[in-house]
């Protein structure tokens, strides 16, 4: 087990500043990916911590000679320091069972939409979590993974397979907006386009991952499934960034829905069960739900709400079924088309 990252010093101040100073070294370090001493002061000068050339030259040998922490460097002139890549993680602060939990739910709900550099980041930090976790059998927290699942309201089913190297160009170069060039199969007919893309977005929709972006010169955001991409390689020209894009705006103003048309003014009468989950899982922000009572003496639920007009909707109501008794829709006025 590693000693603690500082060393005896004259003062308890200087100590102090010393243990700060080793522990950001550690967390600056990465496994498989080399930092040079002025790249590791770049990264001190960004966190208030200035030091010397020597000094962190310093403290990476004592760090692994002294203290047997697993960080090594390439030999090279100058020296790239990483995490061996075999070590096991160190006990740094945040492995309490709390944090372990939720890198544990990170990795089980969330790890297809991170970029492939975190994944390999946070690779031991996942194991380190799961081993804190099995450690403290007492805790109600330890329980708490195996007590979450989620759900698809459809069919849930089996997500097309990405290429590891699509994945990670793209993931890259949305984070460092830059273009890529992709070789794209069109979804019905099969054919094999290329272009440039401006990568602006990712969406994750049932089970399937799509980049929003923008094609050679035009403005108008698409949406490319990252499993149709045969190849795709980075591009050293900046991406051109939407001004007017947000993703909120783009999801609520109908982008990934099919077929979307214009606003309506939606009316059922639902089944008593139907209906009442409605009441709970609202429509829209509108929404109104009134229980009635038919002359045959049976429950149900009048609901009126303003929803786009999308294959969404038509798939939905159709999965209702005979929990429908009756639907109807009005157009909305232009100019009274509803806020969200």
């Amino acid at each position: 087990m590693p000693k603690s990252p500082a060393t005896r010093a004259s003062t308890p101040g200087k100590e102090l500043d010393t243990f700060k100073r080793r522990l950001a070294i550690l967390q600056c370090l990465k496994r498989g990916i080399g930092r040079s001493v002025r790249e590791l002061m770049q990264q001190l000068a960004m966190q208030q911590i200035q030091a010397s050339e020597r000094t962190v030259q310093r403290d990476l040998l004592i760090l692994s000679a002294r203290h047997g922490y697993p960080i090594e460097s390439d030999g090279q002139n100058p020296a790239r320091w990483t995490w061996r890549a075999q070590a096991e993680d160190i006990s740094l602060p945040g492995t309490d069972p709390a944090t372990a939990l939720a890198l544990i739910m990170l990795q089980k709900h969330a790890k297809n939409l991170l970029p492939p550099d975190a994944l390999q980041a946070l690779a031991p930090k996942f194991a380190a979590a799961e081993k804190a976790l099995g450690s403290h059998t007492d805790n109600a927290k330890t329980r708490w993974a195996d007590r979450i699942a989620v759900i698809q309201r459809t069919l849930p089913l089996i997500p097309p397979p990405i290429a590891p190297a699509v994945r990670e160009t793209v993931f890259n170069a949305l984070a460092t907006q830059t273009q890529i060039h992709v070789h794209y199969r069109k979804a019905y007919d099969g054919e094999l386009k290329q272009y440039p893309l401006h990568p602006q977005a990712l969406i994750l929709r049932e089970g399937v991952i799509y980049l929003i972006a923008t094609a050679r010169d035009y403005n108008e955001p698409r949406q490319y499934a990252l499993h149709r991409i045969q190849k795709a390689r980075p591009l050293d020209q900046a991406a051109r960034r939407l001004p007017d894009f947000d993703l909120q705006t783009y999801i609520r103003d109908g982008g990934m829905a099919l077929d979307v048309g214009e606003e309506i003014k939606l009316e059922l009468d639902l089944t008593e069960s139907a209906g009442y989950h409605l009441t709970e899982l609202k429509l829209s922000p509108d929404q109104t739900s009134e229980k009635r009572i038919d002359e045959d003496g049976e429950t149900y639920y009048h609901i009126t709400a303003t929803v786009r007009q999308s294959m969404q909707l038509r798939w939905w109501l159709g999965a209702l079924g005979d929990e429908v008794r009756r639907c109807s829709f009005s157009h909305l006025p232009k100019n009274r088309t509803m806020r969200h």
